[in-house]
C-alpha cells in the first residue's frame, strides 16, 4: 500500500503566504470601492486641524544603489532572540540602520488607507527619503498647511485622470469609469472633487462647466525610496505573508527580527523568490543577510496608496504634524 506524500515544507509556506495576500487583496478591493468592509460605505477622513510647522530646508542625502552593509547603531538592544521580549525592542536599532542610509523613519503606518484595513496592513516601520525642493514647491503651489493627499486615494487618481486641455464634468466622469479605482465615483461625488481641486489650486473653472487643471501633484518623496520593514521577535517565517502584502505597495520590503537566519532551506528559498529582504538584530549591530529586490512585487494598481503613505510620512517626520487619520 502506498504511502501519501509527505506535504513539501516550501508549499506549505507559500500557501500560508498567499492567503495573507488574499485577505490584502479583499482589503484593497473594498478600498478602491470606497467601502469599510462588505456592506458599511467608508465614511469621509476629517482632515485635522492647521498648525505652524516649517519645511526644513536640510539637504537630502541621495539614495544609495549599493547593498546596504553592517551599521554599528547605538541602542542597547538585547543580544539573545529570547531576551527580546517584544517586537517594539527590535525598532530602534533598525530605525537608527535605516537612518544611517539617509532614509526618513516612521512606525506603524497603514499601507492601505481604509479603516478596516489598519489592523492587518500596519508596518513596523515605513521610511523613505524626502524630496524637499519638491516639498516646498507643493506647499507654495497649494497654499495650505493640510495638503490635497491627505484626502482618499480616489481624489488623487481623478486629479491624475483629468485633461490637460479644457474639460467639463461629464467628460471626467467618463474617464473615471474605465479605471478600478474611481469607476464607482458617482457625479455628485465627482462635484465635491472638483471643489476640492479648485479650492487646492489644482483646477481653474473657465465657465460654469468647464475646468482646466493648472498642475499635477507633486511626489513629495525621491523615486524608488519608499521601503517597509516587518518586525518579529525570532522568527522569519511568520512575516513572510505581511512583507509579501507591503512589497505591493512599497519598493523594498525587509523583515528585521533577532532569530537566526538560516541560509539554506524553504525560508530562505521564499524570501530570495520574492525578493524580500532580511535583516538580523544582535545588540547594537543590524546586519543585512540578504538584500530585497527593488520593486519585484509592486503593484501599479496601488500607486495611489504609495502616494498617500508617502504624504503622511512627510507629514509627521518632515512638517511635524498631526498624522492624517491618526
Amino acid at each position: 500500500m502506498a504511502h501519501p506524500r509527505a506535504p513539501d515544507p516550501l508549499e506549505l509556506l507559500l500557501a500560508q503566504s498567499e492567503t495573507i495576500c488574499s485577505r490584502s487583496e479583499t482589503l484593497l478591493g473594498w478600498a478602491r470601492q470606497g467601502h469599510q468592509g462588505p456592506q458599511s460605505p467608508a465614511r469621509k477622513a476629517t482632515p485635522p486641524a492647521p498648525g505652524p510647522a516649517p519645511v526644513r530646508t536640510r539637504t537630502t542625502r541621495p539614495l544609495t544603489t549599493q547593498p546596504l552593509r553592517a551599521v554599528r547603531v547605538v541602542d542597547s538592544s538585547p543580544a539573545n532572540p529570547d531576551e527580546v521580549r517584544h517586537e517594539a525592542d527590535l525598532a530602534p536599532a533598525v530605525s537608527r540602520f535605516l537612518s544611517s542610509h539617509g532614509l526618513t523613519v516612521a512606525q506603524e503606518l497603514c499601507l492601505y488607507p481604509t479603516r478596516t484595513s489598519r489592523r492587518r496592513t500596519v508596518a513596523d516601520l515605513a521610511a523613505l527619503t524626502p524630496d524637499h525642493d519638491a516639498i516646498r514647491r507643493r506647499m507654495r503651489f497649494e497654499g495650505r498647511r493640510v495638503t490635497v493627499a491627505d484626502f482618499w486615494p480616489p481624489l488623487l487618481q481623478t486629479l491624475s485622470l483629468a485633461p490637460a486641455g479644457p474639460f467639463r464634468r461629464q467628460d471626467l466622469l467618463g474617464r473615471l469609469g474605465d479605471d478600478p479605482l474611481t469607476r464607482s465615483i458617482s457625479a455628485a461625488r465627482l462635484s465635491r472633487y472638483l471643489r476640492t481641486l479648485r479650492r487646492y489650486g489644482y483646477l481653474r473653472r473657465v465657465d460654469r462647466a468647464t475646468y482646466i487643471k493648472r498642475g499635477d501633484y507633486v511626489p513629495v518623496a525621491v523615486a524608488g525610496s519608499l521601503a517597509a520593514v516587518e518586525l518579529k521577535r525570532c522568527s522569519f517565517r511568520a512575516a513572510l505573508g505581511q512583507a509579501r502584502s507591503y512589497a505591493r505597495v512599497v519598493d523594498r520590503v525587509w523583515v528585521a527580527t533577532a532569530g537566526r537566519w538560516q541560509r539554506k532551506g524553504e525560508v530562505a528559498q521564499a524570501f530570495a523568490h520574492w525578493g524580500i529582504g532580511a535583516l538580523e538584530v544582535r545588540g547594537e549591530r543590524v546586519h543585512q543577510v540578504l538584500a530585497p529586490v527593488p520593486r519585484k512585487g509592486r503593484d501599479p494598481s496601488c500607486a495611489p496608496y504609495r502616494r498617500i503613505l508617502e504624504e503622511r510620512l512627510v507629514r509627521e517626520r518632515v512638517l511635524g504634524r498631526p498624522r492624517a487619520f491618526g
